[in-house]
């Protein structure tokens, strides 16, 4: 199955995306590979402490802001 179908699929607004990208797949098949990268630094542990809460929020709303950069308006379950 073709990626974009998969995220369709998954939920995500691909033709918004792409919309906004001028119909640039090329770049938007790039822009997902930098999304994937940022994930690593963004991760939030589920077993944090309550000394890092504050850091843990901040990675998750700037994951949250790439999902729609990225991803564009998108309904993915769990993101608002």
């Amino acid at each position: 199955m073709e990626l974009f179908e998969e995220l369709k699929k998954l939920g995500v607004d691909v033709d918004d995306a792409l919309k906004r990208l001028s119909g640039k797949e090329d770049l938007y098949k790039r822009l997902l590979g930098l999304y994937v990268k940022t994930i690593e630094e963004q991760y939030v542990s589920p077993d944090f402490s309550a000394a890092d809460y504050q850091q843990e929020i901040a990675k998750a709303h700037k994951h949250q802001g790439n999902i729609r950069k990225y991803f564009g308006d998108t309904h993915v379950s769990g993101v608002q």
